[in-house]
C-alpha cells in the first residue's frame, strides 16, 4: 500500500534523535551561534579540535534532533562518577539550542528527551541542568525537572 502525498511530505520533515558525531561538525557549529548571539563561533574546521576532544571526552556527548543533514537542536551531556547514591552517577545537561526557524516545534524536547535516556541507560540517579534563558523556565518543568529543588550558584573567572 502506497504512502499518501500528505504523509510522505510528514516522513521527511520529522526530527530524528540520535547522538552527534564529527560529521555533524559543520552543523553544531551553526547552532552554537544561535546560542549565545553575541559570541563569535569559529568555522568547523578551526573548532574542530575542540569539537573532536568534547565528543572524545569519557561520559560527555552531544544529542540532537535532525531533518536530513540539517541539524535542529542539541544540547551537551555530562555523565560524571559520584560517590554518593550508591555510587550511581549523575548527569548535567549544558548548551541546548535550538534553530530559530524550529523553536515551538518540538525539536529540542526530542533532543533532550534522546540526552536523558542517554542518563538513564547509565543508571544515573539524576539529571541537573542550569537556564540562563527565560524561555526554558516553561519549557524544562514541561520536561520533569524541578526548578525549586536546588538552588544554583555560578563563579564565573574574573
Amino acid at each position: 500500500m502506497a504512502i499518501g502525498k500528505k504523509r510522505a511530505s510528514r516522513l521527511t520533515s520529522d526530527p530524528v534523535a540520535r547522538r552527534l558525531t564529527r560529521a555533524d561538525a559543520a552543523e553544531i557549529m551553526r547552532l552554537y551561534g544561535h546560542l549565545v548571539a553575541r559570541e563569535r563561533f569559529p568555522e568547523a574546521s578551526a573548532a574542530q579540535p575542540v569539537l573532536d576532544n568534547i565528543l572524545t571526552h569519557p561520559g560527555t556527548s552531544l544529542h540532537g534532533t535532525a531533518i536530513s543533514d540539517q541539524l535542529t537542536a542539541m544540547c551537551t551531556i555530562h555523565i560524571l562518577p559520584n560517590m554518593t547514591r550508591a555510587q550511581r552517577p549523575y548527569a548535567l545537561i549544558e548548551n541546548v539550542v535550538s534553530d530559530p526557524a524550529h523553536r515551538g516545534k518540538g525539536h529540542a524536547r526530542i533532543a533532550m528527551n534522546h540526552a536523558i535516556g542517554a542518563a538513564w541507560a547509565a543508571d544515573c540517579y539524576k539529571v541537573m541542568l542550569l537556564s540562563g534563558s527565560a524561555d526554558g523556565h516553561g519549557f524544562y518543568p514541561r520536561l520533569g525537572f524541578d526548578g525549586d529543588a536546588k538552588r544554583g550558584f555560578i563563579l564565573r573567572r574574573p
